[in-house]
């Protein structure tokens, strides 16, 4: 009878600690947002927030420098519209990248590897406040896309023998809509840009061999598969100081 006493007595301490424990597990869970820094730039409805931020542009060399230069961001978003069940916005964002960098290497590639240039790699996406990952809840429509550039910047690739060329962005103007139900609270929305570098152009498949070597492109295709969350992805690492964000409700 004793032996079946101090059983139940610890059964009963055990359900106790579940009881106690289980409230500060489901705040933690449900808090991610709080983890990551969100305060750089905020948007609101029917404002227009504008900002400068440094921008980073890279050569893919040996020992390679970067090169800084100034992007102004502009974001005007709506008001909220009542569509029925759901609410829209609409963001109209102008991304002016003010510097054009001019290329160092005069001969590029080599038998093992290519030359390439990282440079601020503009975004927006939208996640859930709880989760950390994209929003399931939200529909995202793109409206209207325009880019112009600076002059073509000519290069040799010594393996190919071909002239090449690039032209440096010089401004991004998108536009895209949201559309959320009226009981949802927690979606946030980001619109800005990431400074990446060579690792944000792996795959999903390279994630668990180069999520040791700061593999951000990995993060960002789990992220948009629903696998990973907001705070890993090179947006979050490479863009909080550089990017808005904006709560919906």
């Amino acid at each position: 009878m004793n032996q079946l006493k101090r059983k139940l007595s610890m059964m009963l301490a055990l359900v106790m600690i579940v009881t106690v424990l289980a409230p500060s597990l489901t705040v933690s869970a449900a808090d991610y947002g709080k983890k990551l820094d969100l305060s750089a730039h905020t948007m609101k409805y029917g404002k227009t927030t504008t900002y400068t931020s440094e921008g980073s542009y890279q050569e893919d060399t040996l020992w390679p420098k970067a090169v800084k230069g100034k992007v102004v961001t502009k974001i005007k978003v709506s008001k909220r519209k009542s569509v029925g069940k759901n609410y829209q916005v609409t963001y109209n964002v102008t991304v002016d990248f003010k510097k054009n960098p001019k290329i160092k290497t005069k001969k590029i590639g080599y038998e093992d590897w290519y030359w390439s240039l990282a440079m601020p790699q503009p975004f927006n996406a939208v996640f859930d406040y709880k989760t950390g990952k994209e929003s399931t809840k939200v529909k995202v429509t793109d409206l209207s896309s325009k880019e112009t550039f600076y002059k073509k910047q000519h290069f040799v690739c010594p393996e190919i023998g071909e002239d090449y060329w690039i032209r440096n962005p010089k401004k991004l103007t998108y536009s895209f809509k949201v559309t959320y139900p009226k009981s949802y609270k927690n979606a946030v929305v980001a619109v800005g840009f990431s400074n990446d570098n060579g690792y944000c152009d792996a795959s999903d498949e390279h994630y668990d061999w180069l999520k040791s070597f700061n593999a951000l492109g990995a993060y960002n295709n789990r992220y948009w598969k629903g696998k990973e969350v907001f705070g890993k992805t090179s947006y979050y690492k490479n863009g909080k100081k550089s990017t808005a964000f904006m709560r919906l409700k």
